[in-house]
């Protein structure tokens, strides 16, 4: 009965002391405080760390500006491992007495980091810590460092925290900054005109220290076609920065830069009627692409029945603003998407399961209807022939929804570049692109005759036209039980004797840096086009064959399901869908290896073939 005296002493120990072994690993002064998260996936190790500071001490950028020295990472892990830092949070500027001026960070500060083994020899690390050291500054600045051995965060821990920090990060723009400069005046020259010169506040600051001093007085000025462009004093001549980050107001974005003349001509250069155009041209080209063909039995049998009627323009109309309705619809989601700070891009329905589950089963409704296995009589059958236009504007609307994953020519450039744009810019590309879209069907149904020059009179014909048409629908049950199944299930691991690598940015660098050529197909199982491209093309002896020859290592980027990395990926070729093929020529066959090249989303091995001896010839 003795122990019972202890018992609210137990009691009290446990409940107010601090544990031993915590989720996350910290470390406190009286001037910061330092948590570092790490959550393992199957083959990374991603790493959060995040400074909290206090009473006015602020830690350094990567460039401290005038005073301060910058935050050091030190890592202790497997020798097949490798550390890419992913992101750090936006600077601030810290003035002091007018005199001396530093980047750093004076609240909050993360960093992401990712450790991954390219060879993937191993799936997860056993043992890794991490050593930081650091400038603490205020009055002065005082150094200091601490050791943290990683261990694993709570799943629920980890996604707060990683969206806290997301929030604090400056968005990547894949287009350069290009850059000149001569008798130390740097201007740079940034590929977008959506900058108001008013806003602050308004900087750049270049991520190499002593280039522009912190106090520089930064010139904006617009240019003859509305492209922003900054003149800075330097302290050394000749001289252009890597990269470097834009502060504009409460937002901030990251740049490489290039010196003028190096960089690839940027989208935005062309005028905006051309991208209409382009967006036009490609919902026309659309209607060719295999994603489409699925579809086309549906509409096909409907233009047969609707020359014979005479509300046709009625029924084209309706057909017309299904598709428009359903591009602005996608597009208008999309938007809210990316503007919420999600990697969304185009063709993001069809990685959701449940939107494709939703499609299956409507496709086995309608392919049951066209087949005649099952028949609906009475009010509702009344009802759709009553109101014909609503039966063609949810053709027009379902179209879209199974066509629109896919891209073709002219439509992924339009809509990688709609997507950096702003509002009034963002959505007539898509009304165009649905335009275009629409428009063959259109034309077809406004001018019946032409079809009925073409059909015979009204007879048996139509009902064996039905069967046959009953056929498409039927694969494209097949296609989405298909990919509900691999999204579903988990994903089928690479063949040991394929020549497919998975795609991987680090391996994909490292078989650059070792001289290799490399071929990236941006796929995905719910795109039509990039199945046919892959059992026609890039499955076959001849393009192994070619790849063999040609010493190119080929990396498969599946998108079948939502993927981070490969959305990144995707956005730093503007582009926002699938398919997309980028190769990169070995260092042999071009000095500036980091210019990739984009093929054509329809391939041949003849085409292939031109591409590959169009960069020889070049090179030559």
């Amino acid at each position: 009965m003795k122990i019972l005296k202890f018992l609210p002493v137990l009691l009290a120990v446990l409940l107010f002391s601090k544990p031993i072994m915590a989720d996350n690993p910290d470390w406190q002064s009286d001037k910061l405080h330092i948590n570092v998260y790490s959550q393992q996936s199957e083959q990374t190790l991603q790493v959060l760390v995040k400074f909290r500071m206090k009473d006015g001490w602020h830690i350094s950028w990567d460039n401290p500006g005038d005073a301060g020295k910058p935050t050091k990472f030190f890592w202790h892990i497997p020798n097949d491992w490798f550390v890419t830092q992913l992101q750090e949070s936006t600077p601030q500027k810290f003035i002091y007495n007018n005199i001396v001026s530093q980047y750093g960070y004076g609240e909050t500060a993360y960093y992401l980091f990712e450790i991954s083994n390219p060879e993937n020899k191993i799936k997860t690390i056993n043992q890794a810590s991490l050593d930081i050291q650091w400038t603490a500054c205020r009055d002065v600045c005082e150094p200091g460092n601490a050791h943290f051995e990683l261990k694993k965060t709570n799943k629920s821990v980890w996604e707060k925290e990683l969206q806290l920090a997301k929030a604090t990060f400056p968005v990547k723009i894949s287009q350069p900054i290009q850059a000149e400069n001569t008798n130390y005046v740097m201007k740079l020259l940034f590929p977008s005109s959506v900058f108001e010169l008013h806003t602050e506040p308004f900087y750049f600051i270049p991520y190499e220290r002593w280039l522009v001093s912190a106090e520089a007085t930064q010139k904006k000025t617009l240019t003859n076609n509305n492209k922003l462009e900054i003149q800075v004093e330097t302290n050394i001549e000749d001289f252009i920065p890597s990269k470097g980050v834009l502060i504009y107001g409460t937002k901030a974005y990251v740049y490489d830069v290039v010196p003028f003349g190096h960089a690839k001509p940027v989208q935005e250069e062309y005028p905006y009627w051309m991208w209409l155009l382009a967006a036009f041209l490609g919902g026309i080209i659309l209607n060719c692409m295999p994603c489409v063909f699925p579809i086309l039995s549906i509409k096909a049998f409907a233009l047969a029945k609707s020359s014979l009627q005479k509300d046709h323009i009625h029924r084209a109309c309706s057909y017309f603003f299904g598709v428009i309705s359903c591009f602005l619809f996608i597009a208008l989601i999309l938007y809210l998407l990316r503007y919420g700070g999600a990697e969304a891009g185009w063709g993001f329905q069809l990685q959701s399961s449940w939107f494709v589950g939703i499609m299956l089963c409507l496709f086995v409704f309608l392919f049951l209807l066209v087949a005649d296995i099952i028949k609906i009589k009475g009010n509702f059958l009344d009802f759709f022939n009553q109101y014909a236009g609503l039966n063609s504007f949810m053709t027009g609307f379902l179209a879209v929804l199974i066509a629109s994953p896919c891209t073709g020519p002219f439509m992924g450039a339009a809509v990688g570049y709609a997507l950096f744009q702003p509002p009034h810019v963002y959505f007539p590309i898509f009304l165009s692109l649905g335009a275009g879209y629409a428009l063959p069907f259109t034309l077809a149904e406004i001018y019946p005759t032409a079809i009925r020059k073409i059909l015979p009179k009204p007879g048996r014909w139509m009902i064996i036209l039905k069967k046959i048409l009953s056929i498409p629908i039927l694969l494209t049950c097949v296609w989405l039980g298909w990919v509900l199944y691999h999204q579903l299930c988990q994903p089928v691991q690479q063949n040991e004797k394929s020549i497919w690598l998975t795609y991987d940015k680090n391996q994909v660098a490292r078989k650059r840096a070792s001289g290799h050529a490399v071929f990236i197909d941006f796929t995905a199982r719910w795109c039509i086009t990039c199945l046919a491209n892959e059992k026609l093309v890039l499955n076959t002896d001849a393009f192994v064959n070619l790849a063999s020859e040609n010493d190119i290592v080929l990396f498969k980027a599946d998108w079948t399901t939502n993927d981070a990395e490969i959305t990144k990926a995707l956005k730093q070729f503007n582009r926002t869908g699938v398919p997309l093929y980028v190769y990169y020529p070995s260092q042999k066959q071009k000095k500036q290896n980091n210019d990739a090249i984009i093929l054509p989303q329809l391939l041949t091995i003849d085409v292939i073939q031109k591409y590959l001896n169009i960069q020889n010839k070049d090179d030559d």
